[in-house]
This record gives C-alpha cells, structure tokens and sequence, in this order.
C-alpha cells in the first residue's frame, strides 16, 4: 500500500491468477494492491472486454480497508481471460486502470506465473504462492540475481517479497521453485511505471478490398474503451507483391486520439494509375507502435489491385478470295481476365475500298465482350460477296479496336481484310455426307450435283474410299470408278446406284464410303467431297399370332386366349390384344379382361413363351342371341402379325333368363296402308309377357328407297316423304306400359295432303309415299325385348282409299281386296254390298288384312282330304281281305309254311297243324272242311276314323269322324292266285274350328283286287277302284264385327285309285316277323260349284289333286293256338311318304259379279313323312270263320291327328 499523496488517485494495472478449483467468487484488491490514492477511494467497473462474468460486485470490507471487486465466471467458463477496465475516486479525483484475470487449469502442483504493478518511487508487498498448488511441507527457492529498477526484500515468509521501485519505468523479473513441482518455474515479472494507462480498442471495419488503378478505398477505425489517455497507432506495409512501391499512397499513416476524444478516425488507400499490363498486385498493412493504452483488435489490412488486361487484333493483315464465303477476323484478350470486359471493333470507312453491302456485310460497330475471368479470343465473321466480275481488283476491308472497357488496347489495333478476286466456277459435291440403306432394300442411290453457272460441260469421277467395315463384293457390288457428267448449262444431282448384298447374319451395321476425286474437269470439289454409306442389318421380326383354347363359352365363363410369338426371340416385344370393331361381343359390357392378366402381351429379350390372356365373361340379365366375339391384334412393337392376327369365338346366354322372362313389344301389323285423305295413321303396338316391370320404347321413323318395289305396284308413283312435309310423329314417340300392363298402345301419326304442283311437267309432290316406322332398340327400357317379327312396319299413303292400295303387296288377301274393289264399283241397287263396301273402306290397313282374311274359303283343304280319307278307308278295308287271301294257300302243307289271317301271316305250330288234320269233336275236320276248304268266300270289313286338324296360317283346322264297309266275293283261282270284287260305303263328319261350319261327304266304290302267292315267303296283291264322291258344305265366318255370314254348297267329285303291294315273311316257331312295302295312288276331282246365302258367296273352279304314296313297315305276329281256334296280336309300323302332296291354287270369284275380279286360294301342302302304327288281334277257327279286330294312328304329327278302327270277319263256302 502507498502512503496518500496530493494528487488525484492513480490506477495500477493488476494481473491475478486462478486455478479452476478455486473457490469463487474471486476477490480482487486492485485498489489496495497498488494503486495510489488519498483518504477512503471509491471503486467501480466501467467496461468488460472479453471473458464471460456471471456475477461481480464492489464490496466494502470496512475497517478503513477500500473496496475490493467481487467477480463470479459465467457456468459455462472453465479456463481463460477476463479483462475488464475500473475506476478508482478519491477526494482528489480519479484515475481508470486495466485488470486482467486469469484462469488456469487445476494440477496435482502447479507453479503459476505472477505480474505485478507499481509506480515509479513506490513500494509494492506481494506472494508469489497465492496463485501456485502446493502441498503443506515443500522447499521453496528463487534466483533474484536479475531484479533491476529497484531493490527486491524477502519477507521472512516463504515467497513475501517488498520491491521498492526507483525512478525509471520498466520491467524486471525473477523465477523460483519448489521441490513439490520439480518441472516447473514461476516467473515473476514486476512493472514499474509514472503512471499506467486504462485499456483502449482500435478496431477498422474492413480489412480485406480491391482497389481497381486509379481507384481508392477508405479504412474507417474506430477507438472504444477508456478515452483517459491520449492514444496513437502507426498504419504500417507489411508486405508486398509488387516491387513499385509508387503504385499506391495511404493518408494518414499514423492515427491519433487526443485524451477524452472518441468516435471513428478515416485511413484512405489510393492506387495510381500507370500504362503497364500487370498481374494482380497485394499490399499488406499492419498496426504497430499503439500508445496511451491503445490496442488494435483485428487483422491486418490487405489490399488487392486488379490484374491490367490488353486487347489486340490477332494479326494485322488476312487475303480472302471472294468466293471464301467469309472472312474470320480475331481479336485477342491478353492477361488474367480479372473483371468483365469489352471492345468494338470498328469499321474505317477512309481506308475501306470494299462497298459495304455488296462487297460484304458488317455491322459497324461490332463490340465483343469478355465475362470477369475469361480471356482468350472473340471472333467476328464477315460474309463476303461473291459476284461475277471478273475484271475487279483485290478490295480492302479496314477495321479500328475502340471504345475499351477495362482494357488496354495494345499495338494491334487495326486490320486489314483483302478481298481477291476469283472467277465463278461450278462446285460438285455429294449432296449428303451420309447415307443409310436397309440390308434388304436392295440398293442404296447416292447423289452428286453440280452448283454453279452451269456454263460447260463439268464431269467428276466418283471412287471407292474406304470400305471400312462393309466388304466389297460381299455386302456391296461398286465398280472402282463412276465418271459423272454434266453437259453445258445442266445443273442438278447425278445418281450413282450401289446395289446392297443381303445375308441372313445377324450383324451390326457396316459401312463404307465414296470420294469425289480431285480434280473434277470444270469444276471444284465442294465441302462434302466424302460421303459415308451405313448397312444396317434386318434382323427378321419374330411373328405374333393367336390361339384361341375355348372358342365357344357360356357367360359367366372364362376366355383364354394364348398369344404366341415364333422366331428367334431377338429383343423385348409386346403386342396388344383388344376386341375388334365387328365383334358383337364387346369388351367392358360382356366380357373384361381378368384379374392378373393385361391386354399388351410383353416378351422380354429371348423369350418366345406363349403368354395367356384370361377374358371373365359377363353374365348380365339379358336374352340375347349367341353373340360373335373377335379377338384382334394391334400395336406390335419389335414383332409384326402372323397369318392368324385375329380369331374369333361365341358367347353363348347362360340361361339365367329365357323367353318367357322378358316380355315382348312389337306392331301389331307390320304392313300399314292409309288414305291421305283420313289425315292420320293410327299404328298398334302390343306388348306380351308377364307384364313385369314399367317398360318404355320410342318410335322411329325410316326412309329407305329400296322399299320401293317391294311396297308399292309398279304402276304408282313412289316417292320418299319428308318428315313434317307428308307425316309428322308425335312430338313424344315414346311407348310406356304401367307394372302389370301388357296389351295394345296406339300412336297417331299425322299425314299431310300433298300440295302437288308441276314443274316442267314433273309432279313436285306425287301419290304414292312411303316410310317405315321401327322400335329403337336402343331404347328400350325394362324387361322386354323387341319381337324380331314385328320390330318395323312399313307404312304406304294413297291418294284413295282403295282397299288393294291398303294392302300390301305379296299378301295373301291382296288379291281379295282388288276383287272387292271391283266389286264395290260394280255396285248399283244392292244396299247391303254398299254398305259393306263403305264399311270396309273405312278401315285402317291392318284391320282390312284381318277383315278380309275371313272372306277366303279355307275350308276347301277339307274337301280333298276328306275325299282321300274315306278313299284310303276302302284300301284299308280291301288290304284286309287281301291277307286273308293269303292264308289259302296253306291247305296244302304246313311243313315249313304259314298262312295270313287278315293281314297277318300266321305260323303253322304244331298246335294249329292239329286244328287242321285231327279236330276233336267232329267239327273242324278235314273231312268236314277244316279251316280252308273252299275255294269261294264272301267278306265283309268295316273301318271307323277318328282325327283331327290343327289350324295352320292358310287354313282352318277342324276335328273328322269316318265311317267305311265293304262287302265283297273272291274266288280262289289256283294255289297262287285269288281274284275278286267288292263294293263299299263311305261317309265322314267334319266340324271346323273357330265356328267356321261342317262339312259332310259320301261316297261310293266298286274295287277289283287281286293276290298273288311268288314262293312260299313272298307274296304281291294290287287294288283298282272308283269311287263317287257327294258333299254338303255349310261356311260361317264374320267380315265386320257384328256381322255373321253364311254360305253353303254341294258340290260333287270322284276318285280313282290304285295300290299295289307285297311283301316278305320270316317265320320262326310261333313268331312271325313280315316286312312289307306298297304303293297308292288316288286322283281326286272335285266339280266346280257356286256358293250361296251371301254377298261373300264364291264361284270356285274345278279342284284336282293327286296322292302319291309310298308306306314300308315292319310287323310282328306270334300265334297262340288251341285246339278249336288260332289266336294272333300283331303289331305294325310303317313309314309314309307322300311324293304328290304339293299346295294347290283354286281360282274363286264372287257370285253376285263374277266379272269383278277373281283372285287364288291357295291351300297348304300336305307332310312329305309321318308314321303310321297300329295293334290288331285275328282268331281262326274251325270250320273257316275268323274274326278281325285292328287298331291305327298316327305317332309323329304335332299339328294333325287320326285314329282308326276296323273290324272284320270272313265265313267261307
């Protein structure tokens, strides 16, 4: 401590040192230590420069002792320095000093170095160990031999010392030891100064810039910390790259701060400008000597001057010819490209002889520039004029370097462009300077041509170059030279044809090349004097083609379709399957690609598997027809399609839903005739079915001109309506039926009367329209299907109402309604024709066709089969005594023979042999006349038919009862041969259907018939009859509702009729089978007749027609005998097949005006095959008298039906 003194208290810079470990918070002294002061001094921090302080305080300990600071390091500070500035006040004034704490690391034992402060002519006590780690007992050395500025004393305490400082200021120091720390030294180091000066800091704002030549740069520097002291700092160069240290000057070079004074102080660098092209130079300043307690924080200053660039032309001078095309001048920038950079180049019009735009273009200025980094050259291009004058000297083209931009222009600043005249001469060159040709094409065409003039003939030959990787004369043919010629004035391309080898080797491509050779005759070889030639190979494509596995599925099944791919599997390929255009079956509505499987089929490079596509077929709820489906393929990629690219299948309706669940619609009459004069058509539709479901169709209207001469006679107009001109449907044409509504809706078409004009005697508007009405099937809506009968109908309008003209063409009452129409006309007192007439004629068409198909007799059907009918009843009835015939012959020997019982050949057992030869009782012996005993015999035979007709569309069906017996004699001639006669009655029953009348018929027949025995198994017999036919015929049929017409008729006829037969017996014990065959034929007339009771009543021609049958059959009999009788069942089946059957045409006329028309009725062919069988049951017994009973039907008829029943007996004498 200092004794006090009268002047303001002064301020000694401390240094204390801390381990890690020791205890905080710090306690500094730095008023008591050193410092000199008066009375009782008071103490504060004025400014922290670096370390982190979590806490410090002024503590005042009392007793006289000044103030001490308290200071805390933050938490995360473990080692370093804290510096901060204090001030210290006494009565006298103040005075700031610096203190600097350090921190150090913890030890086992440490030495630590100490600094201490006193002023000049004072005293300071210190230890050297308060900062050191040592243990309790330890021996301390020192080495004081080299304190100067004072004399040193040591306190009687290891490491007290009291150094009292002599005048001059300075520093001194000493070491000592401690054997605990054998390895280390403390130093100790003791300031002695007049006075010590708080901590000032200089920091500059920037220290590393560039300063372009001529430029300079502003260095601001900024004092912080105390201001007690006056400060100063030298600016100093460090060091240099550049050896002209002229290049730059910096103001001022030493820095001053007066006592008090703050705030930012400006240092300015300049760098001069010279001619020299440099490299980048560096200057380095540093800041030295600092005074007043000054302190530089930062680095040093460095200066950077930017490299100098030149420019220059490349050269001086450059000659063009004037065919050149164009001149390239060059400029050059030298140097280290620091900076962007630019110069023009400019043209000098005074030295230019060239005429700028029609010796050259230019545009004048050009600048080049230069981005900052880059050098190297920038070219300008000058396009030059090539003209045809010949005679011209060589012309100049004169261009200065100007306007530089961070560039020196150097001693090339101009240059000169000469432009020699040449004379135009053509150029031949190849037109391309490659070509490429497939290995397959064949040939490859390369093309020379001549540019120029044209003036002479010019001729080039055209050689080999090279053939580099193709082989001549084995990938190639080329002669060794082509001469190519032009003649005088011929410009243009030459060919030259090289025909290309193909092989079958998968190889790269290969090439060769053709030269123009040097020197063309009047001409010069232009820029494409090579051209190259590639081959490129042709790798065959595989080929992709289609399998389908199940053609034909049902829905709800699954389509497989397997794609194959054929060839050498060379690169990926794919394909893509898809449904074609005109499949009926369509992809997304019924069928769908399944899952994992995808319409494009992919091979990877080698794979030629076949891949499937799997198709999930849709059962939907409709009924559809078997719908076509058409797989195709398309979009091949490395592959091209094989022969079988498409291939088709069929989807068949599962079944789900039939007809009978989907209601129909359709017209009610597809063909419709109108009058034009009623104004509109009235069209019927009607739905059938269950009536399931609201149902809805929309109407459409159809223009067709090939309708024409179906639809219309040849003698009317036809003509095309226009919709809205000739008929207008409704605006709403669509049909509804409710949920359970079946029946007929009606839509009204409007019909227009023409507005017929003529123009140059051609009739605008003519009679004779027509047009179709169809349901959209597109439309419809709900379970119901359009009946494919009636889905259209065809509308035909007349001027007229004429019944023929309503109805269609080719129907079968067109031909009814023409003879009505005369019948009409022809009309005069008859009120009730009249009015029939104006009834029927107010009918729409399809009611006309209905009306007028009651007015045909399709009764007449009936007649001729009733007339064959009781004709085949009498064949019947003689084929029946024929068999018994038959038997006779058996009287002679039963040994291997057999006998036919009405119709039945019988086998002769020993049973029936007993009959014959020994009859018991008398009766039945062959004395007494056995079973056969005469040669004579009388017969009687009666059939009964029972059958039935369905109606068909041309006639009525009806139900038939018949009735036939014949009696007749026959005399046994020899063994072999029986003749004989008989005469027979026939009558039949027929009721129509529908009410429509009966019909009854009679006839008549004589017969001659004859049987024949061949041998002993095969026989032949024949019929010859005639029969004579009556009829009465009663017809009822309604025309008009509410009017019931009634005609009748007897009309007469006759037959003739022929059979012959035969047949084959095989006889086996008890068991007979008998194949049998026969011919009939039956010509049938019926006379003329006229009907009667009304004005429908018809006159109709004589009706014939023949019946020309074949039957062959097979029967089976097996004989049960007694000892008085032989019982026989049989039973038999034949085939029938009719040869004259055909559908007749009967001409009728009306028979109140025979002359009004007549018109055919045409009557339906009869079954070309049915199938007859039958069961009978014959008894013989003794004394010759048997009994018959048969029973017949037809099996296989589902429209008609006959039953038949005869019954027999023969009594010999």
């Amino acid at each position: 401590m200092f004794a006090g003194m009268a002047h303001a208290a002064t301020a000694i810079n401390d240094v204390y040192t801390f381990t890690e470990s020791a205890n905080t918070p710090f306690q500094l002294p730095v008023v008591q230590d050193n410092d000199d002061y008066a009375g009782f001094p008071s103490l504060e921090i004025t400014e922290v420069f670096s370390g982190d302080i979590s806490w410090f305080s002024i503590v005042d300990p009392g007793d006289g002792v000044p103030e001490y600071v308290a200071l805390t390091p933050g938490a995360a500070f473990t080692t370093g320095v804290i510096e901060f500035n204090y001030k210290v006040t006494d009565s006298n004034g103040a005075s700031e000093g610096f203190v600097s704490v350090n921190v150090i690391a913890d030890a086992a034992f440490s030495l630590a170095d100490d600094s201490f402060f006193v002023g000049a002519g004072q005293s300071i006590t210190f230890d050297v160990t308060d900062n050191d780690t040592l243990p309790t007992e330890y021996t301390y050395d020192d080495d004081t031999s080299g304190v100067t500025l004072g004399v040193l004393i040591d306190e009687a305490a290891i490491g007290r010392y009291t150094f009292n400082a002599g005048s001059v200021s300075g520093s001194t120091s000493f070491t000592y030891t401690a054997d605990a720390v054998p390895a280390q030294t403390g130093t100790v180091t003791i300031f002695v100064d007049a006075g010590t000066d708080p901590k000032s800091i200089i920091t500059a704002d920037t220290t590393t810039f560039t300063v372009n030549e001529g430029g300079a740069q502003s260095v601001v520097l900024t004092r912080s910390g105390s201001t007690q002291s006056a400060i100063s700092i030298d600016i100093s160069l460090a060091g240099s790259s550049t050896g002209d240290l002229g290049d730059f000057t910096l103001l001022p070079s030493t820095v001053s701060w007066a006592a008090g004074e703050s705030g930012s102080k400006a240092v300015t660098l300049s760098i001069l400008v010279d001619t020299e092209i440099e490299v980048a130079e560096t200057l380095v300043f540093d800041f030295v000597n600092a005074t007043g307690g000054a302190e530089y924080s930062g680095a040093s200053l460095v200066a950077t001057i930017p490299s100098t660039d030149g420019v220059n032309f490349s050269a001086a001078t450059q000659t063009v010819n004037e065919n050149g095309a164009s001149a390239t001048v060059t400029v050059n920038r030298t140097g280290t490209g620091a900076g962007a950079a630019s110069i023009a180049v400019q043209l000098n019009t005074g030295s230019t002889t060239a005429t700028l735009g029609s010796d050259f273009t230019f545009t004048d200025p050009t600048t080049l520039s230069w981005t900052s980094g880059e050098t190297g050259s920038k070219t300008v291009t000058i396009p030059i004029t090539y003209d045809s004058d010949n005679a011209e000297a060589t012309e100049k083209i004169s261009l200065d370097l100007v306007s530089a931009s961070n560039l020196i222009v150097g001693a090339t600043s101009a240059h000169t462009v000469d432009i020699v005249n040449v004379a135009p001469i053509d150029v031949v060159s190849f037109v391309s300077a490659s070509y490429s040709v497939a290995e397959g094409d064949g040939s490859v065409t390369v093309q020379a041509q001549r540019v120029g003039a044209g003036s002479g003939v010019a001729s080039v030959n055209v050689a080999l170059s090279a053939t580099e990787t193709a082989a001549e004369g084995v990938d190639f043919t080329y002669p060794a030279v082509v001469t190519l010629s032009w003649a005088d004035g011929e410009m243009g391309t030459k060919d030259v044809v090289i025909p290309i080898v193909a092989d079958s080797e998968t190889e790269g491509a290969e090439t060769f090349s053709l030269e123009l050779l040097d020197p063309p005759t009047n001409a010069t070889t232009g820029t494409v004097k090579i051209t190259q030639v590639t081959i490129t190979n042709v790798v065959p494509l595989d080929e992709v083609g289609l399998v389908l596995t199940e053609p034909n599925v049902t829905e709800g099944g699954q389509i497989t379709v397997e794609v194959t791919r054929t060839g050498g599997g060379s690169g990926a390929a794919s394909v893509t399957l898809g449904v074609g255009a005109e499949s009926v079956a369509e992809l997304d509505a019924d069928l769908s690609v399944a899952t994992g499987s995808s319409l494009t089929v992919s091979w990877a490079d080698g794979d030629t598997a076949t891949q499937s596509v799997v198709f999930d077929v849709t059962a939907d709820s409709l009924l559809e027809e078997v719908e076509a489906v058409l797989f195709e393929l398309s979009a091949e990629s490395n592959v091209t399609l094989g022969a079988i690219s498409t291939i088709s299948g069929t989807i068949a309706d599962d079944g789900s839903i039939t007809v009978d669940d989907l209601d129909a619609i359709g017209f009610v009459s597809v063909a419709i005739r109108a009058a034009e004069e009623v104004g509109e058509v009235v069209v019927q539709f009607v739905r059938t079915g269950a009536g399931v479901g609201v149902v809805e169709a929309t109407v459409v209207s159809v223009l067709s001109e090939t309708l024409n001469e179906e639809v219309l006679e040849p003698t009317i107009v036809k003509t095309v309506p226009a919709q809205g001109d000739d008929f207008t449907l409704p605006a709403n044409a669509t049909l509804q039926w409710a949920d359970g509504e079946v029946g007929v809706k009606t839509l009204v078409v409007q019909i227009s009367p023409d507005t017929n004009t003529q123009i140059g005697g051609i009739d605008t508007d003519p009679d004779g329209e027509y047009f179709s009405l169809k349901i959209d099937p597109d439309s419809l809506v709900g379970n119901i299907a359009v009946n494919e009968d009636s889905a259209e109908a065809e509308v035909v309008i007349y001027a007229q109402a004429r019944l023929g003209d309503l109805v269609e063409e080719g129907s079968p009452v067109r031909e009814v309604a023409d003879a009505i129409d005369g019948l009409c006309s022809a009309s005069s007192a008859d009120e009730e024709l009249d009015e029939e007439c104006d009834q029927l004629n107010a009918l729409d068409a399809s009611e006309i066709e209905t009306a007028l198909e009651q007015v045909l007799p399709k009764t007449v059907e009936a007649q001729i089969r009733s007339a064959v009918e009781l004709a085949g009843n009498q064949l019947q009835n003689m084929r029946r005594r024929l068999t018994e015939l038959r038997s006779g012959r058996n009287q002679v020997s039963v040994n291997g023979l057999n006998m036919t019982l009405f119709d039945e050949s019988v086998p002769l057992t020993a049973a029936m042999q007993s009959l014959i030869e020994e009859s018991k009782g008398g009766a039945a012996g062959a004395d007494e006349g056995g079973l056969l005993s005469s040669p004579w015999g009388v017969f009687i035979n009666g059939t009964i038919t029972v059958g039935d007709q369905d109606d068909t569309d041309g006639s009525i069906g009806y139900d038939v009862r018949s009735r036939g017996i014949t009696a007749g004699v026959d005399y046994r001639i020899s063994r072999t041969m029986v003749l004989g006669g008989a005469l027979g009655f026939g009558e039949s029953d027929t009721d129509f259907n529908q009410s429509a009348g009966s019909q009854g018929a009679r006839n008549l027949t004589l017969t001659v018939f004859g049987n024949h025995f061949i041998n002993d198994k095969i026989y032949a017999d024949w019929i010859v009859s005639y029969t004579k036919n009556d009829f009465d015929i009663e017809r009822s049929f309604e025309v008009l509702s509410g009017s019931t017409h009634q005609v009748e008729a007897s009309p007469e006829g006759h037959q003739y009729s022929i059979a012959v037969g035969g047949g084959y017996d095989y006889v086996r014990g008890a068991l007979q089978v008998t194949g049998f065959g026969r011919i009939d034929y039956i010509m049938s007339v019926i006379d003329s007749y006229e009907e009667s009771g009304s004005i429908y009543a018809l006159i109709l021609d004589e009706q014939e027609a023949d019946s020309l049958e074949t039957a062959f059959g097979v029967k089976t009999s097996y004989v049960f005998s007694t000892k008085r009788s032989v019982l026989i069942p049989t039973v038999e089946l034949e085939w029938v097949h009719q040869y004259a059957g055909d559908d007749r045409q009967i001409e009728a006329a009306f028979a109140v005006a025979p002359s009004a028309g007549s018109f055919s009725v045409e009557t339906e062919s009869s079954d070309d095959d049915y199938l007859n069988a039958g069961f009978s049951f014959t008894g013989t017994f003794s004394g010759g008298t048997s009994g018959y009973f048969r029973y017949d039907t037809l099996v296989n008829e589902s429209d008609r039906s006959r039953e038949s029943y005869t019954l027999g007996g023969r009594y010999e004498f």
